[in-house]
């Protein structure tokens, strides 16, 4: 019978400590590695089955999966991006969406009896109640996709208390497995076995965490390579598919040497290493997996022999740390906080996903940016870099205004244009250029918004009084 279905019977008192516990997950271990379809061993086995799982959250939870996405800021066509908000760098996928390929190297290396299993594995499990009993330790190894998963805080699947620090590791053990078996034995009644399982592995592969904030396997493809899934090569999906099991120790970044074009590489020995070559921890895994796949551990994917020695001998090319940089960017802080106002009974714009389209549009805001700085930056330059900064920014037909401007020390400037009509920001600088740290000073704070701060307007405002 399922795991599940052995927690038929009540509850009983807790009436020990550490003791009657751990004998109680040794028998769990012995009992679901040789019950199989039949009955528990004995009486204490049940009672300790149905203990463990008297206080695990419902499963049905799982519907209810919500995972923490970005808030998106668009211009007024809604299609050119001009900021995110994100508590945690994810984009969530659909299991149509993952290639077979990143699922293949994901199952291979964490779960290669994933699509068989009741969500644990009863050889693992034997193997780490072995661990323990002898004093070993828990060392991570016998979770399944689906203990992972259930055992992740944020999902809510497990109590909270068993999740802390210091917790006691067979009791979270314990539940971990029932509660694995549990939703597993859940989205096979409500989908099937195989839309069941298919539903676990997408929500895996949307919450696991892959280092340098990234979190979901689109949002790693994209912190690591720069790309999109589908265009991940076999060595480049193994080397994600790896870092889950410790994103701070396999962090290829960690290992990464700039070569003479500047690339970031992360050495390899490649498929016929020269005596003494040895692999660094995310390569040694990702040529793992690489393996994995090449000896048929894959669904959908086979390495041949020259599959496998190109990927060996692939080259790990990383993209590198990218700064956040927005388009438009006091426009879109001045936006921000208007939106927290909006949201202030609301899920925050960090975690709550929404979809912004505002009234920038491009086109007047870039030429914005780039009449302000013709005013007040170029003005400061040295004869030579002035002349070349016309030249590369093509403002040759407007050096009649710009000229007259040089010596006048103006060091900063900004606008605003609006649509009259409807009262829609259009374009919105709040300073000669928000990026240009380099340049700060006394006189120039790249940062601050000139646009909203206090400034007498003079006869500047005298075409706003005459036109309304």
């Amino acid at each position: 019978m399922a795991l599940a279905r052995a927690l038929s019977r009540p509850a009983p008192k807790r009436t020990g400590g550490m003791v009657p516990l751990f004998l109680g997950m040794v028998v769990l271990g012995i009992a679901v590695v040789f019950a199989g379809g039949g009955v528990v061993a004995g009486g204490t086995a049940s009672a300790t089955l149905a203990a463990l799982a008297a206080d695990l959250p419902e499963v049905s939870r799982f519907e209810q999966l919500r995972f923490a996405q970005p808030t998106v800021v668009y211009d007024r066509t809604g299609t050119v991006e001009l900021a995110r908000f994100q508590a945690e760098r994810r984009d969530v996928v659909t299991f149509e969406e993952v290639p077979e390929l990143v699922l293949d190297a994901t199952i291979a290396v964490e779960d290669r009896s994933f699509w068989s299993n009741e969500g644990y594995d009863p050889n693992a499990i034997a193997s780490a109640v072995a661990d323990l009993v002898s004093g070993g330790g828990d060392r991570g190894g016998g979770s399944t996709i689906t203990q992972q998963f259930v055992r992740s805080p944020q999902v809510g699947l497990l109590p909270d208390h068993v999740l802390t620090p210091g917790s006691d590791t067979l009791l979270r053990k314990g539940k971990e497995i029932i509660q694995a078996a549990n939703l597993t034995e859940f989205v096979t009644e409500a989908y099937g076995p195989e839309e069941g399982k298919e539903r676990i592995v997408t929500a895996y592969l949307n919450q696991i965490f892959y280092g340098h904030s990234a979190y979901g396997i689109a949002a790693a493809a994209d912190v690591y390579f720069g790309k999109e899934m589908v265009e991940l090569t076999s060595a480049e999906a193994a080397l994600l598919a790896g870092l889950p099991q410790s994103p701070s120790t396999l962090d290829p970044y960690r290992f990464a040497e700039e070569d003479e074009s500047g690339r970031l590489i992360v050495p390899t020995c490649g498929s016929d290493p020269e005596p003494g070559c040895e692999n660094v921890p995310p390569i040694v895994r990702r040529d793992f997996i690489l393996r994995s796949l090449a000896d048929g551990f894959g669904r959908w994917t086979t390495l041949t022999d020259a599959q496998l020695e190109a990927a060996l001998d692939e080259p790990v090319v990383l993209i590198g740390e990218q700064p956040i940089v927005f388009k438009a960017p006091h426009f879109v802080w001045a936006m921000k906080a208007d939106l927290d106002l909006l949201l202030s009974d609301r899920e925050p714009a960090e975690t709550g996903g929404y979809r912004i389209i505002t009234t920038l549009d491009m086109e007047a805001q870039s030429l914005g940016e780039k009449f302000i700085e013709a005013a007040t930056i170029l003005p400061q330059m040295d004869a030579v870099d002035y002349d070349q900064a016309i030249e590369a920014r093509n403002l040759g037909q407007d050096r009649e205004w710009i000229d007259p401007l040089r010596g006048m020390g103006i060091h900063n400037g900004a606008m605003s244009a609006l649509d009259y009509k409807t009262g829609d920001i259009l374009a919105y600088v709040g300073s000669a250029g928000y990026y240009r740290e380099d340049i700060a000073s006394e006189k120039f704070d790249p940062k601050f918004d000139v646009a909203a701060g206090f400034r007498q307007p003079g006869s500047a405002f005298k075409p706003v009084l005459y036109a309304t």
